[in-house]
């Protein structure tokens, strides 16, 4: 009876995972990214699970495949042995029938969403047991080997997302829009029509003195009530400061725990080093999350020959990947700190840097930063699987 029992219970886990799945089939995912900004249970889990183009639930149905499929086997193996045939003949006859009430209980039945937590089990088993074919994969230009790069950069989102800090994920302090503590709200009103965002930090002079934060939403009660006069100060709200080298899993449960939506980021001198919002957090974790305020920003164009055109704001590291090198990475995340960083200095438009066989050359430049750089290895373009 061993294999009966074994075949049954791998039956059962394979409902158990297929509920789970299905479950997440009938989630939006716009509605789950608000539902875990809220702190509702389980929706960080499952907006992970539907993050990186559905990547982990196509893991969970390949791992629940092979366990019907391995179950089935060890059934039809009892059934041969002898062992309990008509039990094992029962089994065998109702792993259709049990697959599809799984499915069904997962798409019509709530309490299925407890099952997800199977899902990530099996994409983390998924990852484990295709390791193997990912080392040995070198030509990531053929179709199957770039999904399973796409598998291994979804698997490595999930398991990094604790190791990652602020200070690599936060809008830093020369991209911050803010506003004046003195402004009045008729000023405040004009700054949100222009740039279209909610949050606002407040300063008290400097880039530097950040007390406080403004929100669209206060706004509108006050300009009702004819106190358009009034000054930034009337409605600003205690901000949240951060270090920048504060994990972002550590960082979004506190923000959830306290309904914060944006956090002020202080680097080790007690400046202000940039600002982190809860949508960055959540990008970190599922991918890019595009609202109807974003703007389409090309951070990297390819050209004709390869030539790569790099935003300053593009990580060092995606760049290494793209180019195949291993570039240097040190007080820096960003090309633009690279480029810093082999100039000693602001560099002119123009000026032409290398390293490690790839030349960097300035485009342009916007007060101390390099916001624009034209990337490409020496004496020739980005090879074919970068230029894709």
């Amino acid at each position: 009876m061993t294999l009966i029992w074994v075949g049954t219970c791998l039956l059962v886990i394979a409902g158990l995972l297929r509920m789970g799945l299905a479950s997440l089939e009938r989630m939006d995912r716009a509605s789950v990214a608000r539902a875990a900004a809220e702190g509702v249970d389980r929706a960080e889990r499952h907006l992970r699970l539907l993050g990186r183009d559905g990547l982990m639930t196509m893991a969970g149905w390949r791992v629940e495949g092979v366990i019907t499929i391995l179950a089935a086997t060890l059934l039809t193996a009892g059934l041969a042995a002898g062992e309990g045939g008509l039990a094992a003949l029962w089994a065998v006859i109702t792993t259709t029938a049990g697959r599809t009430a799984a499915g069904l209980l997962g798409r019509l039945w709530r309490g299925a969403e407890a099952m997800t937590w199977l899902v990530e089990v099996a994409a983390l088993l998924h990852a484990r047991l295709w390791r193997p074919r990912w080392a040995l994969d070198s030509d990531e230009t053929e179709p199957e080997n770039q999904e399973l790069s796409e598998e291994k950069e979804m698997i490595s989102s999930v398991l990094g997302f604790s190791e990652t800090i602020v200070r690599e994920v936060m809008i830093p302090r020369p991209d911050m829009v803010t506003v004046q503590v003195s402004g009045t709200l008729d000023e405040l009103a004009e700054t949100v029509k222009e740039y279209g965002f909610s949050r606002f930090p407040v300063l008290d002079g400097g880039i530097d003195r950040v007390v406080g934060l403004a929100l669209a939403k206060d706004l509108l009660p006050a300009l009702a009530e004819g106190d358009s006069g009034a000054t930034v100060a009337a409605i600003q709200r205690t901000p949240l400061y951060v270090p920048e080298t504060k994990p972002v899993s550590d960082l979004l449960r506190e923000m959830r725990r306290h309904g914060d939506h944006m956090a002020v980021v202080i680097d080790e001198h007690g400046g202000t080093a940039g600002l982190v919002t809860i949508e960055d957090l959540l990008e970190e974790l599922v991918g890019e999350i595009v609202d109807e305020h974003d703007e389409e920003d090309e951070w990297l164009r390819v050209e004709e020959g390869g030539v790569l055109f790099v935003d300053g704001r593009f990580p060092v590291d995606d760049l290494g990947d793209l180019l195949g090198v291993a570039l240097p990475q040190e007080e820096w995340d960003t090309v633009g700190g690279l480029v810093l960083a082999l100039a000693g200095r602001v560099p002119a438009v123009g000026e032409m840097l290398s390293t490690d066989g790839v030349e960097f050359l300035v485009k342009e430049v916007l007060g101390h930063r390099v916001s624009e750089v034209r990337v490409r290895r020496s004496g020739g373009g980005v090879r074919a699987a970068a230029a894709g």
